[in-house]
C-alpha cells in the first residue's frame, strides 16, 4: 500500500487532519433478529467494530455465529434490527453502498453465466453510464491486476476454473473503485493451492489499490496470515468476544510467515477464543 511504512514493514494507518485514525467503517450496536411463524431468532446480539482506512480486518467465529449475516448488514443488503453502520462518517441506508463492493463465496452464483468475462467485469461500470471505450480500458487494466490473461475476455464463467472465476469476481468488485471491499469466505470453495494463490492476490490488490477490507473466514490461519486485526465473534446470538492484533511484518509469505513463532502463538490464541466458547 502507498504511504509511510513503519520499521517492521507494516503501513502506518492513515491519519485525519486531527491526528486521529480515519475510520473507514464503523459498526455500532448492530443486532439482527429474524422472525418466522411467530418465533423470533436473534442471530446477532450486539456487535461494535471499526475498520480504519487502509486496514485489513478479518472476522472469525464458530459456525452459526452470524458472520455472513453481519456482513450482509454492513453492506446494506440486509437491514439490521438495531444499531448503525457508517462509512467514512456517513450512515449506510437501505441497499448496498456505492463506496463498498462485495466478493461472495459462491462465485458460480455471483457471476452471470450468460455474460462473457468482459461483460461480467464491466457490468457495474456500464450501469453508471460509462462509455464502451472506458469500460473496455478498465476491464483490461483489471485483468492484469487480478492475474488473468486477456485471452479469457470472451469466455464465459463456466469455461473457467474456480480460481479464475473468483479472480473475475474480484475484478468486478474493483471496477467502480470502492473504498471498502467486503469479502465473505471468498476462497472456501477452491482447493488449497488455489486458495493460497488467491490469498496472495488479495493482499497484492489491497496493497496496490489502497483499500479497506473486511474479510469473513472460517480459516484461522487465513485470518492471521492476511490481517492487521482479527475480530472473534462469540456463538450466536453473537457479540465481539475479542480483537487480536496481528503484528507480523509485511510483505507476507505463505511459507516463511507461517513458520514464524509469532504466527503459531497467534494461531493458538485465536483458536482458543473460537473453540473455547
Amino acid at each position: 500500500m502507498g504511504g509511510p511504512w513503519a520499521a517492521n514493514g507494516r503501513e502506518i494507518r492513515k491519519m485525519s487532519n486531527t491526528g486521529t485514525a480515519t475510520a473507514a467503517l464503523v459498526v455500532e450496536g448492530l443486532s439482527k433478529t429474524y422472525g418466522a411463524n411467530g418465533v423470533d431468532h436473534r442471530a446477532i446480539e450486539r456487535v461494535d467494530l471499526e475498520v480504519y482506512a487502509g486496514e485489513f480486518v478479518s472476522i472469525v467465529g464458530p459456525s452459526g455465529s452470524g458472520k455472513t449475516t453481519l456482513l450482509n448488514c454492513v453492506s446494506g443488503l440486509l437491514a439490521p434490527s438495531s444499531g448503525q453502520v457508517r462509512s467514512f462518517g456517513e450512515p449506510i441506508g437501505d441497499g448496498p453502498s456505492a463506496e463498498m463492493a462485495i466478493v461472495f463465496q459462491d462465485y458460480s452464483r455471483s457471476l452471470f453465466p450468460w455474460l462473457t468475462v468482459e461483460r461480467n467485469i464491466g457490468l457495474p461500470l456500464k450501469r453508471t453510464g460509462a462509455g464502451k471505450g472506458d469500460v473496455a480500458a478498465a476491464v483490461d487494466s483489471l485483468l492484469e491486476s487480478v492475474g488473468l490473461p486477456r485471452s479469457v475476455i470472451g469466455k464465459y464463467p463456466w469455461q473457467l476454473s474456480g480460481g479464475m472465476q473468483q479472480r473475475v469476481a474480484i475484478a468486478r468488485a474493483l471496477i467502480n473503485k470502492p473504498k471498502i471491499l467486503l469479502m465473505d469466505e471468498p476462497f472456501a470453495s477452491v482447493d488449497a493451492q488455489t486458495r493460497m494463490s488467491l490469498e496472495d492476490l488479495t493482499l497484492r490488490v489491497w496493497k496496490e489499490w489502497n483499500k479497506s477490507i473486511l474479510f469473513i473466514t472460517h480459516d484461522i490461519d487465513e485470518a492471521i496470515y492476511m490481517s492487521d486485526r482479527v475480530v472473534v465473534l462469540s456463538r450466536g446470538p453473537s457479540t465481539v468476544k475479542a480483537t487480536v492484533d496481528v503484528p507480523l511484518p509485511r510483505d507476507r509469505d505463505q511459507i516463511a510467515t507461517k513458520q514464524e513463532p509469532l504466527f503459531g502463538k497467534l494461531r493458538s490464541e485465536v483458536m482458543d477464543l473460537v473453540m473455547g466458547q
